[in-house]
């Protein structure tokens, strides 16, 4: 029909038959079936955002290999995945209006090896702990079982937990479509009396180990919000578990036990002197700067130590890792100068 009515139009034709008989073929057309995709593998910003425009979406980001992730553009966002986290409205500007999106939900489940980590924050983990996003993630860093993945042929793996987690979660996406379609609010969870104390319990005590000289100071932005992911992980058993009415105690304390648990992982990555620990990250970009110069003249001035590293750092942070390889016996002063020190291998 196309080519009739291209070259009808070229030999100056009447098109009024042609469109009359176009239009009985598109109405005899049958209706295109639109299936909406569920998995998708645009993660940027914008593609992230339009999924959410849609509005009232819960949305899980997975990734096994999240290197990628991280030296892409969200990675380079975090302004983005911290206003998801809270579900905050996000505007979104347009030729003929501006869209807020808003009603919903983003979580993401991301692995990456140990030396990725440590590449990727190398690079970007001040704008990650300084932007708040490390703080307002669950972080697990599993010991290696490299040495220990032995095989036994008498082992059965006989538990249906796993296909039961799996078709508890299609019903709650079931139950979520269904809410959608209907046009029903979000279900709201509310606290008990009695797990009402005991979240304020469980927020004081967090809260009184914050301070100048207490524990949790290094990590003080992750610990503080530690609070609010034991109240989410609690909400996320109750929903589960086919519970009803008020928050239980007995389900808010399994919660704490899990938020316990993350927040003595992310201090041991990220704690003070631990690998994860900015000063401790900038401390080797400024080692690695020493033995450059070092190649040139023995003593630097700290204002110029920054002219050898790999890394774009202020003075403030370039003073702090210095201070920290003194401390550590790896640099030594002579007349206000850094050098490295030629005894710290002989020890």
């Amino acid at each position: 029909m196309s080519r009739k009515l291209d070259k009808a139009a070229d030999e100056g034709e009447e098109l009024t038959k042609l469109k009359d008989e176009l239009r009985e073929i598109l109405a005899r057309r049958p209706q295109k079936n639109s299936t909406k995709k569920i998995i998708v593998d645009d993660i940027t910003p914008t593609a992230l955002g339009n999924l959410l425009q849609q509005g009232s979406k819960n949305i899980f980001m997975v990734s096994t290999e999240a290197g990628g992730l991280w030296n892409g553009s969200l990675g380079r966002q975090p302004q983005f995945l911290n206003a998801a986290w809270d579900s905050t409205p996000i505007l979104r500007g347009r030729a003929d209006q501006d869209i807020a999106v808003n009603d919903y939900r983003l979580s993401c489940h991301l692995a990456l090896q140990e030396p990725v980590l440590t590449h990727v924050f190398a690079r970007t983990g001040n704008i990650a702990h300084g932007s708040g996003l490390t703080a307002r993630m669950l972080f697990t860093q599993p010991h290696s079982t490299l040495g220990h993945r032995t095989l036994d042929y008498r082992q059965v793996n006989a538990t249906d937990r796993v296909t039961r987690m799996g078709d508890r979660v299609r019903e709650c996406l079931q139950e979520a479509a269904e809410r959608r379609r209907l046009g029903k609010a979000r279900r709201t969870i509310s606290f008990s009396k009695d797990s009402a104390d005991l979240f304020d319990q469980i927020y004081n005590q967090i809260q009184s180990h914050l301070g100048e000289g207490m524990g949790l100071n290094g990590v003080a932005g992750h610990a503080a919000k530690i609070a609010e992911q034991i109240a989410r992980i609690a909400g996320m058993f109750h929903a589960f578990e086919w519970r009803e009415g008020p928050l239980s105690c007995d389900t808010l304390a399994r919660a704490r036990n899990i938020g316990h648990w993350h927040m003595g992982q992310f201090l041991r990555k990220f704690g003070p002197g631990h690998p994860g620990d900015q000063v401790v990250i900038d401390a080797r970009v400024v080692a690695n700067a020493l033995e450059i110069a070092s190649y040139r003249e023995p003593w630097v001035s700290r204002t110029d130590i920054k002219l050898y590293c790999t890394e774009v750092m202020s003075q403030k942070r370039v003073d702090r890792a210095v201070q920290l390889l003194i401390k550590d016996g790896y640099v030594k002063l002579y007349h206000g100068r850094v050098g490295i020190n030629p005894y710290y291998f002989a020890r």
